[in-house]
């Protein structure tokens, strides 16, 4: 099961960022254990044929998003549910104008909103 839990459009209309949760089953002691899934993605708005565009992967909850005034960067909230310790969420930041992963922005020991 998939659902859009967030949109934001560019300044411009040009392009918008869509968070999108999936529940995920992984076994664990023979019982299965259940969990939620957010990556973000990308849609270009000025063309009519434009693809969805996957712009965060993995075990990990991406949200809490915003794009630049300037829409090169989004800025976001990550949990990566695949850390070994409990999960501390901290903000990334994502150019969209040209190809690269996303960087911490923060390392905090609790945690960043």
């Amino acid at each position: 099961i998939r659902n859009v839990t967030d949109v934001e459009v560019a300044r411009d209309g040009s392009f918008a960022v869509y968070a999108v949760r999936s529940i995920h089953t992984a076994m664990k002691n023979g019982e299965a254990e259940y969990s939620y899934r957010s990556n973000l993605w990308f849609i270009d708005l000025n063309d009519a044929q434009a693809k969805p565009l996957q712009l965060t992967f993995g075990a990990r909850t991406d949200g809490a998003f915003a794009i630049s005034p300037e829409g090169r960067h989004l800025a976001f909230v990550r949990r990566d549910d695949g850390a070994a310790e409990r999960p501390r969420q901290q903000v990334w930041l994502l150019p969209l104008q040209s190809p690269g992963e996303p960087k911490p922005v923060t390392s905090l020991e609790n945690g960043a909103g």
